[in-house]
């Protein structure tokens, strides 16, 4: 049989307990939350990572097509200056013509996977959509 000294022990045992039991609660949550924040940071950061890549990866699939322009331009000026075109400046006309071409396919494969993207802002979308046709109009 239990004495009321040993109940009154057990009870002030257990109400030790529970608060011993409420500051463990308290610094878990404080763990959650801390290790939830530094997880959030760290998705931060790779997203902005992420598309700090892209947007250096388009700047330079457009300077890229740029130059190519720039290089089509110059090969057909240096062409005409005589009003004749050999066969060396109209096989440099085509290479630059079919560079051209490859670093807009680049350009129109970066736009399809970026155009599709979930996470990508409605608004963001649309700015690139819009960037994307004055691009496929000046080019086609």
């Amino acid at each position: 049989m239990i004495t009321p000294q040993e109940s009154e022990e057990i009870n002030q045992n257990i109400v030790n307990f529970r608060e011993e039991i409420k500051d463990i609660l308290s610094l878990v949550e404080e763990v959650i939350e801390r290790t939830k924040n530094a997880q959030l940071q760290a998705t931060l950061e790779e997203a902005k990572d992420y598309t700090t890549r892209v947007r250096d990866d388009i700047k330079d699939e457009l300077n890229d097509l740029n130059n190519s322009f720039k290089s089509l331009n110059s090969t057909v000026e240096e062409s005409l200056k005589d009003n004749i075109f050999d066969a060396a400046e109209l096989e440099a006309i085509k290479t630059v013509v079919l560079v051209t071409k490859s670093e807009y396919q680049d350009i129109t494969n970066r736009y399809s996977s970026m155009s599709v993207n979930t996470d990508l802002k409605s608004e963001s979308k649309s700015d690139l959509t819009k960037a994307y046709k004055t691009l496929d109009t000046s080019f086609n």
